[in-house]
């Protein structure tokens, strides 16, 4: 948990068209959770959760100026700041356990009742980092990375994660049993925070972090990872093919789902063709492999 004093609250108005693009961008950007508070009339009134207090006007010039529609579609309506013993309290209601897929459990580190025995329990700490499970393109992540794990005849070594946030997908590899987890993101922020979950699930033993983007990454594993939205995806598109070893696996999400063309597209160039996908609420996530490997 942040050591600042307070944290922020941000409320803004986005049209409908647009919110699920600006609230993978809130995430990207570190929200720790977002919800929704009034939808009418082709328009969401949007809160979001930060850690420590940022500059959200930039924040919404950053998003015009990727996404020039957004121009008039798209107001800070109010933003305040909170004393920080008001935060877990806050997230006793807005983060509650969640079960994805077939074998997995995302649950706050204070969260005292009973799980399920038969489900794999990841424990998170809100923090600056995304990825709580709480957005769908991270559960879809989640969902596709469980699918490829399983279906293995052996688990695989080790697994590259690409702008790991939180580390909430690594942690659900070494939960179902990878034993090795690289993971890069540009943001020397999360990764101590990415760290600190390792830890708090009795995993930092497997956790190797790296302060840079994926061309920093020599070695290639059999899977690799990465949920991030579709400039920063296409933009990694080479090393990410790169680092994904001879008859391994990429998995990528964070994606809208008229998006992931584009980036199969950019894939296939070298040699990836998507093998697996799935979708919810205008989102979609896929594995891609070598052609000839299925």
């Amino acid at each position: 948990m942040t050591s600042l004093e307070n944290y922020q609250e941000g409320v803004f108005s986005v049209a409908e068209e647009l919110a699920d693009l600006w609230t993978g961008f809130c995430f990207e950007q570190g929200v720790a959770g977002c919800e929704i508070l009034q939808e009418a009339a082709g328009e969401q009134r949007l809160k979001c959760y930060l850690t420590e207090p940022q500059a959200l006007d930039e924040w919404i010039s950053r998003f015009r100026n990727e996404y020039p529609k957004a121009v008039g579609k798209l107001e800070l309506v109010e933003y305040r700041l909170c004393p920080n013993e008001n935060w877990r309290l806050g997230w006793h209601d807005h983060f509650q356990p969640v079960e994805i897929g077939r074998t997995l459990l995302i649950a706050p580190v204070w969260y005292e009742k009973d799980l399920p025995e038969n489900r794999q329990v990841i424990w998170l700490e809100p923090g600056q980092a995304f990825g709580t499970g709480t957005h769908v393109s991270t559960r879809l992540a989640l969902e596709m990375l469980e699918l490829v794990i399983l279906q293995e005849a052996q688990v695989p070594t080790s697994l590259i994660d690409v702008g790991t946030g939180s580390g909430i997908l690594g942690l659900a590899a070494a939960r179902l049993g990878i034993s090795k987890i690289i993971a890069c993101d540009n943001d020397p922020v999360v990764l101590p925070e990415a760290l600190h979950n390792f830890e708090l699930n009795q995993r930092g033993q497997h956790f190797w972090g790296v302060v840079g983007t994926a061309n920093i990454i020599n070695k290639p594993a059999p899977l690799v990872i990465s949920n991030m939205l579709l400039g920063e995806l296409k933009s990694a598109v080479v090393d990410l093919a790169r680092l994904t070893a001879a008859g391994g696996t990429l998995i990528c999400s964070g994606l809208l789902t008229e998006q992931e063309e584009p980036l199969a597209t950019a894939l296939a160039k070298y040699g990836l063709r998507i093998c697996a996908s799935t979708e919810a609420e205008g989102w979609s996530a896929f594995a891609s492999q070598e052609a000839d490997k299925f």
